[in-house]
């Protein structure tokens, strides 16, 4: 849920916290090329139409395939911030 706080309070955000356009979408902002790969096929194909469950759902996928750990290409920034990496 730190991640969530740090990258978007709003689980369907479709732009930046500035209001640009983004690839990362929803509220864990999850690039919607990184959750066509990592979401189950009958999820929404965009983060942002996704439901808080499913998009955690994801992140975790993301994280396993990660290492088990937070970092890297993903959540660089707030899994630093969260004491996560």
């Amino acid at each position: 849920m730190c991640i969530h706080h740090h990258e978007s309070v709003d689980w369907h955000r479709t732009t930046t916290w500035q209001g640009f356009p983004s690839w990362d979408h929803g509220g864990m902002q999850i690039d919607v090329r990184t959750w066509g790969h990592f979401a189950y096929s009958i999820f929404p194909r965009d983060p942002a139409a996704a439901t808080p469950r499913e998009q955690l759902i994801v992140a975790y996928r993301i994280w396993r395939a990660n290492g088990r750990r937070f970092g890297g290409g993903e959540w660089p920034v707030s899994s630093e911030v969260c004491g996560l990496y």
